[in-house]
Formats: structure tokens, sequence, C-alpha cells
């Protein structure tokens, strides 16, 4: 059970109840992206004061905010309707939106955090089940590594290189190339697919646009998400 699953459960029933009652008469959030922001990394413990004011200050001044136990609960309510989502796109949600790095407990330095970690070997994982090596044999270090560059933010694309992960493997560049960009397709999606010289095909939805979009629709259906009333 990892850290996101526990506080998705710690919140006590009333707690909760309160929580839920401010979120459907007045949500705090425009968006999907801003309230996975906000819940991965409230569960962290990484989220800063300004940033929760900030995200306090989008409703009226009834002494309703996301401070204590009444944000724990707002966090774990919205880490609660992830479960109305397939595994694969939970995973996909917390490989995007969880800290990726952490403190290393022997030297301080920053390492992979393990939980997101986890959720990138998952995606890894599901993207062999979908198909898109079919007859291909693909390194399991190989995918993984492509999957967390795929998401790792700006600073910790470094730690991962196509050419270190092809030497380690023992394979070419240009089959580590090939291969991330049949993954970064899968996941991210494209305007247009070619297929060879002078075929084009529609493009395709990304998986991890799927997984925004059903997030997007639960979460506007629980009323987390929307237009403030008193910002419009």
């Amino acid at each position: 059970m990892t850290r996101n699953d526990q506080l998705a459960g710690q919140a006590g029933a009333q707690s909760f109840h309160d929580c839920q009652e401010r979120t459907v008469s007045e949500p705090l959030f425009k968006g999907a992206h801003q309230a996975l922001t906000y819940a991965f990394n409230y569960s962290a413990g990484a989220l800063d004061r300004p940033a929760m004011v900030k995200m306090a200050d989008r409703t009226p001044r009834t002494g309703r905010g996301l401070a204590g136990v009444d944000g724990a609960a707002q966090a774990g309510f919205i880490l609660r309707e992830l479960q109305a989502l397939s595994p694969l796109h939970q995973r996909i949600l917390e490989a995007r939106f969880m800290p990726q790095t952490t403190p290393c407990p022997c030297c301080r330095s920053s390492v992979w955090d393990q939980d997101w970690f986890a959720a990138v070997r998952a995606v890894s994982e599901g993207v062999m089940l979908s198909g898109i090596f079919s007859g291909q044999i693909v390194h399991r270090a190989v995918r993984d590594g492509i999957v967390a560059r795929y998401f790792a933010e700006k600073g910790n694309r470094s730690r991962v290189l196509l050419k270190d992960l092809a030497l380690h493997a023992g394979v070419s560049e240009r089959t580590v190339t090939d291969q991330n960009g049949k993954i970064t397709i899968w996941l991210r999606g494209a305007r247009v697919v070619r297929k060879g010289a002078g075929v084009v095909e529609d493009g395709k939805k990304g998986e991890e646009a799927r997984a925004m979009e059903l997030i997007e629709s639960v979460l506007r259906g629980a009323g987390i998400v929307g237009e403030n009333e008193a910002a419009a």
C-alpha cells in the first residue's frame, strides 16, 4: 500500500463528509491538473504554504480552506476518486503527478522515489500488454527507462539518457530510439501517424490524454473541479 492509498483512507468519516459538502457547493480547483497536483504533493508533504494559500484563496472568505484536517480530507477525497479509473490510468496519473525524487536516507542525495518508480514500472508493463511491440524483444530496463524519461520533469530528464539505456542493455542506440518513439506515441499520442513512404494515417490519442479526460470527468462529476461561482 502506497502513502497515497493510506492518505485516501485516513480522513475520518465526519471530516470526509464535511469536506465533500464543501466540494460539491464550492469547487476549489479549476481542473483536474490543479487538483491532482495539490493532492499528490499534499500526500507527500511537499506542498508549500504559498501554494496552499493560493488555492484556498479561490474560495470566498467563509472560513473554508485547505489547512489542517480539512486539507488532508480534500487531498484524500481527490485520491479516492482515482479508483474510478482503470489500474493502468491510475498508474499513469501517479507517474505524472507524484513527486519523482526523494533524499537518500544514507547520503541525502536525490534519488528516484520508490512509489513513483513503482508507478513507472507498472506503466512499463502496460506498454508490453498494449501490443505495440508485438513480436519484438524489448529489454525491461530499457522499457522502464524510456517510461521514466517520458514522465521525468525537466530537471530529472538528464538522469535517463537513451544512449546509456542502449549501452547498458547491449543494443544499438537506433533500436532504443525506435522503441522510445513507439512508447512516446502510445503515451502522448500523435496528430498524424506515418506508416511509410507517402502513407499517413489519422492521429491517435495517447493513454495519458485518455487518463486525464477520464479523471477530469470524474472530478467534475464529484464537484471537486469547476468554475467558482464567485469568480464567474
